[in-house]
């Protein structure tokens, strides 16, 4: 079975459990009772749900763009129910760090798996550059943030996990093993159902390109996640969404508990939330979001951003570096454009990972598995920088891409010259990250 846990990965697994849960307790302590904001960038409608399921609409509202995961939520929130009803106070930050750590450990032993298994390098190579990817910023975040990114990390990695495995051994995807595939990945966030398209036929083969295999693996598929969105849509219609509301029900459900959590850490107010959501609604009732004016803002944002900021710049200190590395003046401001680094060790482990990056690339460029993995980058950045989507806040979307650089980096491993010399760089520059955004990071939850 795919999930079995490898003798040899036992060890590993247990301190990387260990390690997980660890920064999981931070967060939670730091963070624990606090509905609204949550962490910087991500929206606490995850909490919501698991907090109260039928009256969080907005995790319904937004489905059709991630059709399953609102139903995905449903056994936690049956769990917390039972939990809550047991211990007297709301569990849901509880319940989803445990589900955090499982799916963080998942993503690290499917990664470790590709290297090893796929691209055949050394298991300490694996291991050295599984943390690599992990040392990055909002990869480092994915530990603990109830978000669906996490979850779609895991189902991209697993994704590219059975497609090498398939193409190392010379099988095929089969119908249903697609169809599950894609629902799954589609459901959570439905652009990365492209991914697993590509997937099929660069492992299938140009015959697996057929109007048949279109429809019946992918259009109808496509149309039971519509069909399921459009049920938690009018599952929920009748219960008018509010933050203030949502807000006012988490708080008052971990009073319990949270008299034990240092009050310093509040960082919001019930009466501040009620204003945000009065002034939310007028713009709403306003014409501001009409497609015309929607199009004629980003045309503006884009003309500032290249008029003043500089387009490379936004890619450089967004795309290639807050997603990577945190900037310390800006740390987890939502939704910025963040400026240049203080510090000369930022460009150079940025400049590394670029060349080296380049360099994978050029030494994978017939292998077929490459190829794949470069789909993948190249559908994301046309996605987010090309057209624009979520280009303001585009280092929230690293879970979707970032793997791509370790992956790059291995085939270095596997092709390249100098083994020690590569494997030095590599442990400084993860050492480096790790240190560097992990000291940001808990810094972060401290202040």
């Amino acid at each position: 079975m795919m999930f079995r846990i490898r003798e040899d990965e036992r060890v590993l697994s247990l301190l990387l459990i260990v390690c997980f849960t660890v920064i999981n307790i931070i967060y939670i302590y730091n963070f624990y009772g606090i509905f609204w904001p949550k962490m910087s960038g991500y929206d606490p409608w995850v909490h919501a749900a698991v907090t109260d399921w039928i009256h969080a609409p907005y995790i319904h509202q937004d489905s059709y763009v991630h059709s399953l995961f609102a139903f995905l939520l449903l056994p936690l929130y049956g769990i917390n129910v039972l939990f809550t009803h047991f211990f007297s106070f709301n569990c849901a930050d509880f319940i989803l760090g445990f589900v955090l750590v499982i799916n963080s450990l998942f993503s690290f032993l499917f990664l470790k798996r590709i290297f090893s298994d796929i691209l055949e390098i050394s298991f300490r190579d694996s291991i050295l550059l599984s943390i690599l990817f992990f040392s990055f910023a909002y990869i480092m975040i994915m530990i603990v943030v109830p978000e669906h990114f996490p979850f779609s990390m895991l189902l991209l990695i697993t994704t590219l996990y059975i497609s090498g495995c398939k193409m190392k051994k010379k099988t095929v995807f089969s119908k249903w093993e697609i169809v599950l595939l894609y629902v799954f990945t589609a459901g959570i966030t439905i652009t990365n159902g492209i991914k697993v398209v590509f997937s099929f036929f660069g492992v299938n083969g140009k015959k697996a390109l057929s109007l048949k295999n279109i429809i019946n693996l992918f259009l109808i598929p496509l149309l039971f996640l519509f069909l399921v969105a459009f049920c938690g849509v009018q599952l929920t219609q009748n219960y008018p969404f509010s933050r203030f509301t949502l807000a006012k029900n988490y708080h008052e459900s971990t009073l319990l508990l949270k008299p034990h959590i240092d009050k310093s850490k509040e960082n919001f107010s019930i009466e501040d939330l009620a204003k945000f959501e009065n002034n939310l609604k007028k713009k709403s009732n306003s014409d501001n979001y009409s497609a015309p004016n929607f199009l004629l803002n980003y045309k503006n944002f884009i003309k500032e951003n290249s008029s003043h900021i500089g387009f490379f710049k936004v890619i450089f200190c967004n795309f290639g570096g807050e997603s990577l590395q945190f900037h310390a003046r800006q740390m987890l401001k939502d939704r910025k454009i963040y400026g240049l680094y203080d510090n000369p060790f930022n460009y150079i482990a940025q400049m590394l990972l670029l060349i080296m990056v380049c360099y994978g690339i050029y030494l994978g460029r017939n292998d077929r598995f490459m190829k794949l993995c470069l789909t993948f980058f190249i559908f994301d950045f046309i996605l987010h920088i090309v057209f624009g989507f979520a280009f303001q806040e585009v280092y929230i979307m690293t879970p979707h891409w970032a793997f791509f650089i370790p992956i790059c980096i291995g085939y270095l491993f596997k092709y390249g010259n100098r083994i020690k010399l590569i494997r030095s760089v590599v442990s400084c520059l993860t050492l480096f990250l790790l240190l560097y955004n992990g000291f940001l990071f808990i810094k972060y939850c401290y202040q």
